[in-house]
């Protein structure tokens, strides 16, 4: 399976997607991790604001899809060329377009596709 696109984190981790991703404090602790249907891609927080287990990205019939897993403090998308972040609705899988930049606590995502 070749990646639909790349994570690239701001301190400049970059996390190619396929299949399912939980990202999170200590991910390892969700059940799709821990059977081995996702991936665990822990975000280091000093400031505790993300959750164990935050946020999942699923990749689905070409798009990603990212759904937060009922965080404590939520997870934000700023769509292509926005200054806004609006909140992701918790449990509710939302398409990623291109472009597009997630926070999770006071850490931030990019979101990019290839060309």
């Amino acid at each position: 399976m070749l990646p639909v696109g790349v994570l690239i984190c701001d301190d400049g981790t970059i996390v190619p997607l396929e299949g399912e991703h939980i990202l999170g404090r200590e991910p390892g602790g969700h059940p799709d991790v821990a059977a081995g249907r996702a991936r665990a891609f822990a975000f280091p927080d000093t400031e505790p604001e993300i959750s164990r287990v935050h946020l999942q990205l699923t990749v689905s019939g070409g798009e990603v899809l990212a759904t937060d897993l009922g965080s404590a403090n939520g997870t934000f998308i700023a769509l292509p060329g926005a200054s806004v972040w609006e909140p992701l609705p918790a449990g509710l899988p939302t398409p990623l377009p291109p472009g597009c930049h997630l926070l999770l606590g006071r850490r931030t995502i990019a979101f990019r596709s290839p060309p």
